[in-house]
């Protein structure tokens, strides 16, 4: 099951904040163990953007969280068959074939 991480994580690499104030107000968060990460949001609408931009980000953001999970299990499933592959070989190896 892939577990749902900092969605700004997802995104950092292909877009800018292009408007509103930033997520933890330019000062750091300090998270000890066990305690929620504060600064993990679940959408972002900044004030500058019309809302068919905003609608527009937050499906392809949707379709990239869906994207994400869809590659996590086809990921798993290749480990999987790799594991299952290397384990006949050895067996063939043994065998003399």
């Amino acid at each position: 099951m892939a577990h749902r991480g900092n969605i700004l994580s997802l995104y950092d690499n292909i877009l800018e904040q292009g408007g509103g104030k930033s997520v933890n107000g330019g000062k750091s968060v300090n998270v000890g163990k066990g305690a929620k990460n504060s600064s993990t949001i679940d959408s972002y609408s900044p004030s500058d953007m019309s809302l068919n931009d905003q609608s527009s980000v937050s499906k392809l953001m949707k379709a990239n969280r869906e994207l994400k999970r869809d590659l996590d299990v086809v990921q798993d499933e290749l480990k999987k068959v790799k594991k299952e592959l290397e384990q006949a070989k050895s067996m063939l190896t043994k065998y003399g074939k």
